[in-house]
Formats: structure tokens, sequence, C-alpha cells
């Protein structure tokens, strides 16, 4: 249940950010540079934290012998 919450609050994180980049960038005059970078501080955050997760959660799925290994990688 957690990781289920953390899920979301990342992909909060993400769809904010990107609410507020695309905000700023549709208005035409007197865009505030502060939110621009706020939002892309929260869409990279949410990104940077949602990646993470995801790596976090495919290690506990993924054993060695599902792993695809190239040749290279064998030896």
């Amino acid at each position: 249940m957690k990781k289920f919450n953390v899920k979301i609050l990342y992909t909060l994180l993400i769809i904010a950010g990107a609410a507020l980049v695309l905000y700023e960038q549709s208005r035409e005059t007197n865009q505030n540079v502060f939110i621009l970078s706020g939002g892309f501080i929260l869409l990279m955050y949410g990104l940077y934290k949602a990646t993470t997760q995801w790596v976090k959660d495919n290690k506990e799925h993924t054993t060695k012998e599902e792993a695809v290994f190239f040749d290279e990688d064998e030896e």
C-alpha cells in the first residue's frame, strides 16, 4: 500500500510541474521565470523519483535467470 501512495505522489508531482510549465508558456506576455523554474523543478524531481522507484520495483521482480544478457556480458 505504501508503494502505491508513493507512486501517486510522484505522478501528481509530474502532472503539477507540467501544468505549471504549460500554463506559463501559454501566456504571451509577463511570463514569470520563477513559476517556470518551479514547474521544471517539480517535473524533474517527480520524474527522477518515479524512475528510481521503477528500478527498485523491477529489481524485486527480476531474477538473474530472467535477465537478458548480451554476448559480451556472458564472458
